[in-house]
């Protein structure tokens, strides 16, 4: 039988788009269809497709006929699933997302950990929101995954002594105070933004995973609701949380399950500017030196690829939370 053409999917947010380039990097040639397939433009490893995934997962019968025609459909996530009461849930793995991601596309042995974004020389150019160097900063991200704005005030206003700093992220951000505004930019264009800039500082989420897809290093804020050893990159400095509980971690509370938290996120509250500050002058020191990548060997990954697909297949005639039906194959 002729081999399938490898396809990826994914209807997640920035950094899963993002992610996808991962899973080419380790595979060579694919076909991949995201939200953001903007951020997948000029990938010499892949093809870019328009079908959204819940085209093709949501349907049996889609799905088993791109089968048929020899194309091999991956829902490209990195989380693991169990069954609850008759409900689905996800768990967090014990290893890096990105060797999950690779082992769901049945991409298995040693895995580079990192995603890639291709940037013209264009793109590059045209996007130095200043003359200087710069660093760029984000100020906010979902309530589980980060510091305060209060907190990255105060990071602002002690690095724009010595620092130009450009702000990114969305345009509802609240602005941090003594920085260039850049909210208003495109991904593409504030992948090149980072791109220039000297390091990144933000909050675990697509933008950690686009600096790192760009080559810049990073100082990320790590709550306790999302491991590090799960999303981090070896390039960045982590700031941690001085309040940990541990119920993420040992998956008894998932804010992706639409849990809340009983301890009202003390876990990034409590990630202090001393602490994000530390970090930052730790990264300092590692500006000039080659971005370092772990290897992950995933390939015990495949005695768990079929009980895996099995429970996604049942999500398509058991009870589900809301969204997980897509996911079954």
């Amino acid at each position: 039988m002729a081999q399938r053409t490898k396809t990826i999917f994914n209807d997640g947010g920035i950094g899963d788009a993002i992610l996808v380039s991962a899973i080419a990097e380790n595979c060579g040639l694919c076909v991949a269809s995201t939200k953001y397939n903007a951020l997948l433009e000029h990938n010499p490893n892949i093809v870019l497709n328009d079908t959204p995934a819940h085209a093709v997962f949501n349907s049996r019968d889609v799905h088993d006929a791109l089968l048929q025609r020899g194309v091999a459909p991956f829902y490209a996530h990195y989380w693991d699933l169990e069954c609850k009461n008759g409900f689905y849930h996800w768990r967090y793995p014990e290893t890096h997302m990105i060797a999950k991601l690779c082992a769901r596309a049945e991409v298995y042995g040693d895995i580079k950990i990192y995603p890639k974004i291709y940037l013209s020389d264009q793109e590059i150019e045209e996007n130095r929101p200043v003359n200087d160097k710069y660093i760029v900063m984000q100020s906010y991200g979902a309530v589980w995954k980060t510091a305060g704005y209060e907190t990255w005030s105060v990071v602002s206003k002690v690095l724009s002594k010595n620092y130009t700093i450009v702000q990114i992220g969305a345009e509802s951000d609240p602005l941090l105070p003594n920085t260039k505004n850049c909210l208003h930019v495109g991904l593409r264009e504030t992948a090149a933004i980072i791109k220039n800039s000297s390091a990144f500082l933000g909050v675990i989420g697509g933008l950690m995973h686009m600096a790192r897809a760009v080559g810049t290093r990073s100082v990320i804020s790590f709550s306790d609701s999302e491991p590090e050893f799960f999303s981090g990159y070896i390039a960045n400095e982590h700031a941690l949380s001085q309040e940990r509980c541990d119920l993420c971690r040992s998956n008894k509370v998932n804010m992706f399950n639409g849990d809340t938290c009983p301890n009202k996120y003390i876990c990034g509250k409590s990630i202090s500017p001393e602490v994000i500050l530390s970090s930052f002058y730790r990264l300092e020191k590692r500006l000039s030196s080659p971005l370092e990548y772990d290897v992950i060997n995933n390939t015990a990954e495949k005695k768990d690829a079929i009980h895996q697909m099995m429970l996604y297949r049942k999500t398509q005639r058991r009870p589900v939370l809301d969204g997980f039906s897509k996911v079954f194959a």
